[in-house]
């Protein structure tokens, strides 16, 4: 892992040397690397961390309403950046396209990871006596603010950059000229005026939207890995603030790699595609779909059909859940969750009013459209964001009532014996195979199969058959 972003726990003691007798391999004939990667931070009063960190993306696969996932992501962590990859919920998603609409939790509940510089040292010391958490306000947004805009440079119009480098997705000119333009020292007129240059603490919305251009500089970061690697990337990176006029904030490239979920082997590629099969074979399609990949070992479906639905009594249905929720983590086993209306709406005539630790268990989670005579727009996963990212949870929307494409077949689940009692309103069944669950992150299509209906045959083949018709087999693949 980069510098910034931990990692496992090293074996105990004496555990490769045990590994190596238990194998029979030679240690003589052993090969290893070893790289040293320097950390990024400044010293604060004893702990050392940067400002921030975090991971950007490519392709954005949680993308807020109106968001584009092309535009790619960042997650970003204050201090060290080991709670974006330990999938911590304390960290805020920003798609790069919205820079100003960030998702997560606000600065005041985000905690501080750094290096506690006294911590023990010796044999018997482990990364956990080092690595300590920090309360949000010793986040080190004290800084010397700029005072000057960056220029635009007047041979910008003419220049020319790496092919699909001429601007990124802010509109921004891309253009490599060292030093044109760059920002300029914070205001020290001592020796003229009298005037002396002064620190500042920013919030990290200021900090973000005027200090420093972090979205402008990772989408660029993004695409140009992306040309260079010739798929999609992830960026690891840390941001230092100048602590002096003269000085620079810093932004550091940690590491760049292929984006994991959609490069990692060809089944992972495959699961691209924008045909949806009608209700005849899936149980669920959806155009509005969150996360990305295939959601295995899915068993257990708890749902409420809106046949049952009854706006005058979601909290005793949020309670009737909560109970299941609680029996099938026990259990060990992962289910889908599926309802009318807005999952955690605050509103109870809205939808069920359940808190996150209410559903928790659950690995996908899908909103239908609610019958009635007011019109309820369906949350698309925004009251739980931030769980959903952090714990990697498929999210789906079908909007049957405005989107002809989106499939919520009720009648399937109610044709499948009931698994446990569990209310009046509340149905829980379990299937003899765990459900095929799909997700394409880029097109942002989700399926649930039917028991039978395998997704290569009645999604995979017909979009591949359908792309060739139209000649876009070349764009999709």
């Amino acid at each position: 892992p980069g510098g910034n972003f931990g990692g496992p726990p090293p074996p105990k003691r004496g555990g490769p040397r045990r590994y190596s007798d238990a194998t029979g391999n030679r240690a003589e004939e052993e090969k290893m690397a070893v790289i040293l990667q320097e950390l990024v931070g400044n010293d604060h009063q004893g702990y050392f961390y940067p400002a921030l960190a975090g991971v950007a993306n490519s392709i954005d696969y949680y993308p807020a309403e109106g968001a584009d996932p092309s535009h790619g992501c960042v997650q970003i962590a204050l201090g060290l950046g080991n709670t974006v990859v330990d999938g911590v919920p304390a960290v805020q998603h920003i798609n790069l396209g919205k820079p100003n609409k960030p998702a997560g939790p606000s600065e005041s509940m985000m905690p501080v990871s750094a290096l506690d510089l006294h911590a023990r040292a010796g044999y018997d010391a482990t990364p956990a006596d080092a690595f300590v958490t920090l309360p949000a306000s010793a986040a080190p947004f004290l800084t010397f603010p700029r005072v000057a805009k960056v220029e635009i440079a007047p041979e910008a119009a003419g220049a020319r950059a790496l092919p699909g480098l001429t601007s990124d997705v802010h509109g921004e000119k891309v253009v490599f000229h060292k030093g044109y333009g760059e920002a300029a020292a914070a205001f020290d007129d001592k020796a003229h005026t009298g005037v002396v240059a002064q620190a500042r603490r920013l919030s990290l919305k200021e900090l973000l939207a005027s200090e420093v251009p972090l979205a402008q500089a990772l989408s660029f970061l993004l695409r140009l890995g992306t040309i260079g690697l010739g798929c999609p990337v992830e960026v690891e990176f840390a941001l230092k603030l100048r602590n002096s006029p003269t000085a620079k904030h810093e932004l550091h490239v940690l590491q760049i790699r292929p984006q994991s979920e959609i490069t990692a082997s060809a089944s992972a590629r495959a699961l691209r595609f924008n045909y949806l099969p009608s209700e005849l074979n899936a149980v669920v399609a959806s155009t509005r779909a969150l996360g990305h990949g295939s959601f295995e070992g899915i068993r257990d479906v708890v749902y409420v059909s809106p046949d049952r639905f009854n706006v005058s009594k979601t909290r005793e249905v949020a309670r009737q859940i909560a109970a299941l929720n609680a029996q099938l983590k026990a259990e060990g086993r992962k289910f889908l969750l599926m309802a009318p209306g807005r999952w955690g709406s605050a509103d109870a005539s809205r939808g069920i009013p359940v808190d996150w630790h209410s559903i928790d268990g659950s690995a996908f989670i899908v909103e239908t459209s609610l019958k009635g005579p007011e019109f309820v727009p369906l949350s698309q996963g925004s009251h739980f964001f931030q769980n959903i990212i952090s714990f990697g949870i498929g999210y789906a929307t079908a909007d049957t009532t405005n989107n002809r494409d989106d499939v919520a077949d009720y009648a399937y689940w109610d044709s499948l014996p009931a698994a446990t009692d569990a209310g009046p309103m509340v149905r829980h069944v379990r299937l003899d195979q765990p459900l095929e669950v799909v997700v394409d992150g880029v097109s942002r299509r989700g399926v649930v199969m039917k028991q039978g209906k395998p997704f290569d045959v009645y999604v995979g083949q017909v979009d591949a058959f359908m792309a060739l018709a139209e000649g876009e087999y070349g764009n999709n693949a």
